[in-house]
């Protein structure tokens, strides 16, 4: 789900697998190939996208919006070569983390990585990531991994709203609107300013 749509994680429709899995009435093989399956053909869109856009209009994407966000095009560069350099690992790993399962498709995608090479990377990292999170839904059973869905909202809510308004803060600093932003005052201020 979160492979085309981001907002939506998939760790709570894993966890469920995993329980209905251990409840028989889900195949927990058949689980992890379909949320392979899945996320690789979300993440495969995301690429293509990237790719069509190509790192030219990406980078005036960035050169235009990317204040707002906090992006400057050397950001950008230093994130291509990294990229470049481990892409195939970069791709791997980036399945395993929430918001990089869709995130890591736009660079590869943008520096042209050979779509048989992304492909593979994330249909490996996919099936690892989706058999982990079925498994911990089989082993935890139905009420705890319950528990631990309402946990995983709750922090993803919190961790998600302060990053939204770290990027707010930041996009406001850098357009010059940070001045008008009251600061907090050291103890023992008496508010006045030197000349």
């Amino acid at each position: 789900m979160e492979a085309l749509f981001p907002p939506l994680p998939s760790e709570p429709f894993l966890l469920a697998a995993g329980v209905a899995s251990e409840r028989g009435t889900l195949s927990a093989p058949a689980a992890v190939l379909a949320a392979a399956a899945g996320s690789t053909l979300g993440a495969t869109a995301w690429y293509a996208g990237a790719r069509s856009v190509g790192e030219a209009r990406l980078r005036g994407v960035v050169g235009r919006y990317g204040r707002w966000l906090g992006i400057r095009e050397r950001d950008l560069d230093r994130a291509l070569q990294a990229f470049n350099r481990r892409r195939f690992t970069t791709v791997l790993v980036g399945r395993f983390l929430p918001v990089g399962r869709m995130a890591v498709s736009l660079p590869a995608g943008a520096a042209a990585m050979p779509l048989p090479e992304f492909v593979l990377a994330t249909a490996a990292g996919s099936a690892v990531w989706s058999a982990l999170v079925i498994g911990a839904g089989r082993a935890l059973g139905s009420e705890t991994a319950l528990a631990l869905l309402w946990r995983y909202d709750t922090v993803f809510g919190v961790v998600l709203g302060v990053v939204v308004l770290g990027l707010i803060v930041t996009g406001l600093r850098r357009r010059g609107l940070g001045a008008r932003l009251p600061t907090a005052e050291p103890p023992g201020s008496t508010g006045k300013t030197c000349p």
